[in-house]
């Protein structure tokens, strides 16, 4: 069972997690990348993406230059990719309490922030 990492550098080693109940489908935990340990240069290669069927990025909304390069290699080695945004609820305090927004308005601006951030639009 995946840990939540309350600070540090979270995962540190690819793990898999085996769904036996779809067959030989896995999800895989990888460390993330743009530290000193895991450089965001060869990241795609050394966690070897290239096998992987589809990719998804999580991100709490700080979206970096490196993040940009692995989406973009993601795209060109036309690995499906999917990138999800956490953190939400602490986004929707902060939109509440620091701007006055209601709940659908600061999940608008959450949701066209990731857009900005990435070029991605829905699918």
């Amino acid at each position: 069972m995946p840990k939540v990492s309350m600070e540090g550098d979270g995962t540190l080693l690819p793990t898999r997690f085996p769904l036996e109940k779809l067959g030989q489908v896995s999800l895989w935990d990888l460390p993330g990348q743009g530290t000193s340990k895991i450089p965001s240069m060869t990241y795609l290669c050394n966690m070897g993406l290239k096998y992987f069927d589809a990719v998804c990025i999580v991100t709490d909304g700080r979206w970096s230059e490196g993040d940009d390069n692995l989406l973009a290699a993601i795209h060109y080695a036309g690995i499906r990719c999917f990138v999800v945004r956490s953190k939400v609820d602490l986004a929707v305090d902060a939109g509440v309490e620091d701007k006055g927004w209601g709940l659908a308005e600061t999940l608008s601006h959450v949701h066209q922030h990731l857009q900005q951030q990435t070029g991605l639009r829905p699918s």
